[in-house]
């Protein structure tokens, strides 16, 4: 009984400190050897960051770096670089700081 509560004890504890995931990471994209802090900034973010955005082609993501500098996410949409499709898919995952 006392190994049992201990080992319940442990897996909690273990859990706890396991870090939370950025949104990139949870997606499965981040490339292991590159640490994301949050969203990805569409006017200071690298081409290779952008490419590896879930659902981006190249063309996209070119589009994107060519179409600096945002003011909000939905330019993307309204200056039309990405359909509504693929902007959905990517809106949790990016954003625009002042």
């Amino acid at each position: 009984m006392m190994v049992r509560s201990l080992t319940a004890v442990v897996i909690v504890l273990a859990s706890l400190w396991a870090p939370t995931p950025s949104p990139l990471e949870a997606t499965g994209v981040q490339d292991k050897s590159e640490q994301y802090t949050g969203p990805l900034d569409l006017n200071s973010a690298s081409l290779g960051d952008i490419k590896r955005l879930p659902g981006l082609k190249d063309a996209d993501a070119k589009k994107i770096g060519q179409g600096r500098p945002y003011t909000k996410t939905t330019d993307l949409v309204d200056r039309k670089i990405l359909s509504p499709e693929v902007f959905d898919m990517v809106k949790s995952l990016v954003t625009v700081r002042p």
